[in-house]
């Protein structure tokens, strides 16, 4: 039984390179997946606040949901989900201008 041990042999049990996807494709999806969670960041964190809040669809069809809809805690909880869109559109932003690696 021999051992080969040339400089082919070594290489092919090297651990493969990270493949990096730089393509204009790649790039197109994050810019829009930016712009959709810039979009609701904003709105989530806006909306609860105004007066669109306190007349909407649900409720006027169903008063009993009013006294939960309009607390202060839903209001904030609607407002930290914007927070974690803005948070996931900052991590995209810095994807796209290279300071931190794709996930």
């Amino acid at each position: 039984m021999s051992i080969v041990t040339s400089r082919g042999a070594s290489r092919a049990w090297r651990r493969p390179r990270p493949r990096t996807d730089t393509t204009p494709r790649r790039n197109i999806s994050r810019y829009f997946c930016l712009l959709y969670f810039l979009e609701v960041g904003v709105v989530l964190v806006v909306a609860p606040w105004t007066t669109y809040w306190d007349r909407n669809l649900f409720m006027e069809t169903l008063p009993l949901l009013e006294p939960l809809l309009t607390a202060a805690p839903m209001r904030g909880s609607v407002s930290g989900i914007g927070v974690v869109n803005l948070c996931a559109a900052g991590a995209e932003l810095g994807v796209l201008m290279g300071r931190t690696h794709p996930v």
